[in-house]
């Protein structure tokens, strides 16, 4: 089972609401060194943007969600009572 609380970085669990400053000092405070550090950094940072990004496409199709919502129940509004609804600004 997945934990979603980590990014999976080169073979190192990061914890997923890490910034990639905080990675760089971790990783500079730690005694032992990896051989890919470089490598779990940039991993890491490509997980954190995609993240970013697959976040702010979720938050634009809840929006979408929402608007076709109040659509619908305005377009069933007019199908079930044509003649009770005014006009909302610009819509017949």
């Amino acid at each position: 089972m997945l934990d979603l609380d980590y990014i999976e970085c080169a073979g190192v669990r990061v914890p997923a609401d890490w910034t990639f400053q905080k990675l760089r000092d971790a990783l500079a405070g730690r005694k032992i060194r990896f051989a890919n550090e470089q490598e779990i950094a940039n991993v890491f940072g490509k997980a954190v943007l995609l993240k970013f990004k697959l976040q702010s496409e979720i938050d634009g199709l809840v929006k979408q969600r929402q608007e076709l919502r109040t659509e619908v129940i305005l377009l069933k509004t007019k199908l079930l009572c044509p003649n009770c609804q005014k006009p909302i600004m610009g819509r017949n």
